[in-house]
């Protein structure tokens, strides 16, 4: 049953990431209002799904041609540090929720129907988790419709299915909805209930962009939220042959990273934001309607490029959690480049403050923070971020937290006297130089406020399967 609302009433270093223009006295008063009293925000939330860290061109990638997004990129805030969860379904949790992934008991991802997910990583049992996002949670769509938006998904949910659909979850609408990780095809007919087939060879992405600008064309009078989830660039990798094609022309490897077929996939979904961009500004809405461009999850280490970081997606190193961010936010205009670490958490509290919503009148506790005061050159409080995956591949279960520049992991598989590794972010982004050793002191300190993290939220740990058994020991075993 959904609970009811409740209606009533550390600094950041940003550096131009483009030279500016200075603010006229009259910008500069206009940058200074606050968002309270303004008409709410239009928000268009474009979500790319496995996309990594270095995989387009305002991120240094010199074989994709992304001119949209980087022109995007070029006039936006563009976010250095910005973090979600390993895998899909604990970022779109927590994007929907502002809750921390392991408080949901979501800490890796959903798998479909009939499908096998290993329970067992080297000896160790990882915990059972949830099917999805209960109805006891408030979604910030169900916020946004208690204050009057309209609200859309489009596109992969992956965080339930049935009674956990979005339509059950806030969404007046959930076209091209299939609960799972990967479409059951990228070219028309489709195959989905929530999606008329088009013409044989339509290809999804386009689709479901397409089906994004007739809302937005046909938007009402009220604010809109639209949740537009693309599937791309998901495997299985399927691109038009065309691009295909130009791309191995131009270079691209049939393998590896940047391969044809990949790099393929993000052109077309350069192409569809270019859409978006066009429907939002040929309605006559730029002046107030946000955009965020964000990915789910690091790109998969075989074909993305997750430029300088350490891994990809389903790992605890940056590549599976660092990502892009680009946010446009029409009364603050011009490049800006911020530092500061922000999270998937901290969506929600944004979004309530785009829309003039006191979240105080949302019942859902919230472990993320506004970021909004970012885009307008304000900073943040200093905090701690934290990750937990239970996942049985990659590096096993781990958890992992970021206090400043300094990034504490935990893998519970292994030794206990090699279970930590610390790095330094500020010196070494890529993670090749673990200081676990060198500094025993701040190990033993950040291991503290990480087990106490995991207490405060209820976080499900791993536990030992007794050899040649396959039962669980004793509660002296359990990960502590």
């Amino acid at each position: 049953m959904k609970k009811l609302f409740r209606l009533g009433g550390a600094s950041s270093v940003l550096t131009a990431l483009l030279p500016l223009n200075p603010l006229s006295a009259q910008q500069a008063a206009t940058e200074a209002e606050p968002a309270s009293g303004q008409r709410p925000m239009n928000i268009i939330f474009y979500l790319v799904d496995d996309m990594g860290y270095g995989d387009l061109g305002y991120l240094g990638n010199r074989m994709v041609e992304s001119p949209a997004i980087d022109a995007f990129a070029a006039e936006s805030s563009v976010f250095t540090n910005a973090y979600a969860a390993p895998e899909s379904s604990p970022t779109r949790a927590s994007l929907l929720t502002g809750k921390n992934p392991a408080r949901l008991h979501l800490t890796t991802w959903i798998p479909q129907k009939g499908s096998r997910k290993a329970s067992e990583y080297k000896g160790w049992r990882v915990p059972e988790e949830a099917r999805g996002v209960a109805l006891e949670e408030t979604l910030i769509s169900e916020a946004l419709k208690a204050h009057g938006y309209d609200t859309w998904h489009i596109g992969k949910w992956h965080i339930g299915e049935g009674e956990l659909s979005p339509r059950n979850q806030g969404f007046n609408s959930d076209t091209g909805y299939w609960p799972w990780s990967f479409p059951r095809s990228y070219f028309s007919p489709y195959g989905l209930q929530t999606l008329q087939d088009g013409p044989e060879g339509e290809y999804l992405t386009d689709r479901l962009t397409d089906e994004a600008v007739k809302l937005i064309k046909n938007h009402s009078d009220r604010p809109f939220f639209l949740n537009l989830w693309h599937y791309a660039v998901h495997e299985p990798l399927r691109a038009k042959d065309s691009l295909t094609a130009y791309y191995r022309a131009k270079g691209a490897p049939e393998e590896g990273k940047n391969k044809a077929v990949y790099t393929a996939m993000k052109h077309s979904v350069d192409e569809n934001f270019a859409k978006i961009l066009k429907a939002v500004e040929e309605a006559g809405i730029e002046q107030n309607t946000v955009i965020v461009f964000f990915t789910d999850n690091g790109g998969v280490v075989r074909h993305a490029d997750n430029g300088p970081l350490r891994q990809g997606k389903k790992y605890l190193y940056e590549g599976g959690i660092r990502v892009p961010l680009v946010i446009r936010d029409p009364r603050h205009p011009g490049a800006r480049r911020i530092d500061t670490p922000v999270s998937s958490i901290d969506f929600y509290p944004t979004m309530l403050e785009w829309a003039g919503i006191d979240p105080a009148e949302v019942d859902q506790h919230l472990d993320g923070v506004s970021i909004a005061p970012l885009l307008r050159n304000e900073p943040i409080a200093d905090r701690t971020l934290f990750w937990h995956e239970m996942g049985a591949f990659g590096h096993g279960p781990a958890t992992a937290m970021r206090q400043g520049r300094y990034k504490l992991l935990r893998f519970y598989a292994r030794p206990a006297d090699q279970q930590y590794e610390l790095y330094d972010l500020s010196q070494d982004i890529g993670e090749q130089h673990d200081l676990s050793a060198e500094q025993p002191e701040r190990v033993k300190q950040m291991a503290r406020e990480m087990q106490q993290w995991i207490r405060d939220n209820g976080a499900q740990l791993p536990t030992r399967v007794a050899a040649g058994t396959g039962k669980q020991p004793g509660k002296g075993h359990r990960a502590r």
